[in-house]
């Protein structure tokens, strides 16, 4: 056996394992530990037709509440996307990586602050409003 074809022989089996392996983080999973779990949860059904109108409403949301914002997709096909918003405060992570037409949007505290509960609500209220009128559906809220 030539190096060669050792070499593509180990890239085939690192390829096969990497593709039959389910270790991708779950943002959903329950935290062992509750400091690292999300402060609020929001989960919203958006349409692909309606996707450029929801990240333009999360957009606005982000400047109106003074955070810095990044929406980027995940795979070449368009279909996968990662949303972050962050600030001093207080980071969200939003994916849609289980489910091409539902978005998670996970609020965390940054820098060991932890926002006021207030705060929290005035973020899921004005987060569920602005992606409402943008032709989302805010499915349900876990904190």
């Amino acid at each position: 056996m030539t190096s060669t074809s050792r070499t593509v022989g180990l890239v085939a089996a690192l390829v096969i394992t990497a593709a039959c392996s389910d270790n991708r983080p779950r943002l959903d999973r329950k935290c062992s530990d509750p400091s690292q779990a999300p402060l609020l949860t929001r989960h919203y059904a958006v349409a692909a037709s309606a996707r450029p109108a929801f990240f333009e409403a999360i957009d606005l949301f982000a400047h109106q509440e003074a955070f810095a914002i990044r929406i980027a997709p995940n795979s070449p096909g368009g279909d996968s996307f990662t949303i972050q918003l962050w600030r001093e405060d207080i980071k969200a992570i939003g994916v849609n990586s289980q489910n091409s037409s539902q978005f998670n949007v996970y609020f965390y505290a940054n820098n060991r602050v932890t926002p006021l509960p207030e705060a929290l609500a005035h973020f899921g209220h004005e987060l569920d409003s602005a992606v409402s009128a943008s032709g989302a559906t805010v499915l349900k809220d876990s904190k």
